[in-house]
C-alpha cells in the first residue's frame, strides 16, 4: 500500500451561520493508504462523506456533491511531514 494525498473538494453543502443556513463549497486535503490513485479518490471521499453524515441537513433542493480534484502519491518520508487540512470554504455557486 502507498499513501497519497488527496484533495477533495465539496459543493452544495448547507451549512449554518450566524443563526441561519446557507450553501457553500470547501476544499480539503485527506491523507489515505491505498493501492491505487482511483482507491485513493474513493477513500478520502468515503471519509469526507462520513464525517458529514454527523451533522448533515436534509434540503430538498440542494444535493450535496463531493469529488477528489487532486490525487498525489507520496513518499514515506513526505508522509510523515504531511498533514491534513481543516475544511476551507468558499461561497456556493
Amino acid at each position: 500500500m502507498s499513501k497519497y494525498r488527496v484533495i477533495v473538494e465539496g459543493s452544495d453543502f448547507v451549512i449554518s451561520v450566524d443563526g441561519g443556513t446557507t450553501v457553500r463549497g470547501f476544499i480539503v486535503v485527506r491523507i489515505v493508504d491505498a493501492e491505487s490513485a482511483s482507491e485513493a479518490a474513493a477513500t478520502a471521499i468515503d471519509h469526507v462523506s462520513s464525517e458529514w453524515a454527523m451533522g448533515k441537513q436534509a434540503v430538498d433542493s440542494v444535493q450535496p456533491v463531493l469529488a477528489a480534484s487532486e490525487v498525489e502519491k507520496i513518499g514515506i518520508m513526505e508522509s510523515l511531514r504531511a498533514s491534513e487540512t481543516g475544511y476551507v470554504f468558499h461561497p456556493g455557486e
